[in-house]
């Protein structure tokens, strides 16, 4: 079996002092073997920084993918802190993820919840803060549940 997933699109920032609110917009392809489906999401998220090593950020996501007229709705949200030791490259996060996966031809949905805490190391930036206002973020959106493709 040949999995294969692709989305393109753009992504923007906005600065207003300690916040910044991040979007992205997506369209793109799932193919399960012979089987396609078309996608499109959108994403956004704010970052708030209490101070230049300590970040906040909330997330709201909305996918879906049209399987030949039937769609499937995909509907995230997440929390997250991270925190970065003054002069290393090193931080830690905790981050809380919430998804809806909901079927248009079903009465039911499914929910994930997942709980993540990493410790993450950065090169190239002093801080989150400087991190955050330099380059472009190129995030994208992690799901909590898994397609199985067995």
């Amino acid at each position: 079996m040949t999995v294969n997933n692709y989305a393109v699109g753009p992504e923007a920032q906005l600065y207003l002092g300690n916040l910044t609110l991040y979007g992205q917009a997506s369209v793109g392809q799932l193919t399960i073997s012979d089987f396609h489906g078309d996608q499109w999401g959108v994403r956004a998220v704010a970052r708030y920084f209490v101070r230049k090593n300590l970040r906040l950020d909330a997330e709201l996501d909305f996918n879906r993918t049209d399987y030949d007229g039937t769609n499937e709705d995909v509907v995230g949200a997440a929390i997250q802190a991270m925190y970065r030791f003054d002069e290393t490259p090193w931080a830690v996060f905790g981050r809380y993820e919430f998804e809806r996966r909901k079927f248009e031809t079903s009465t039911q949905d499914l929910r994930a919840n997942k709980v993540v805490i990493g410790l993450r190391a950065s090169f190239g930036s002093d801080s989150l803060f400087d991190e955050d206002r330099n380059g472009a973020t190129m995030d994208t959106y992690r799901p909590a549940s898994v397609i199985n493709t067995k």
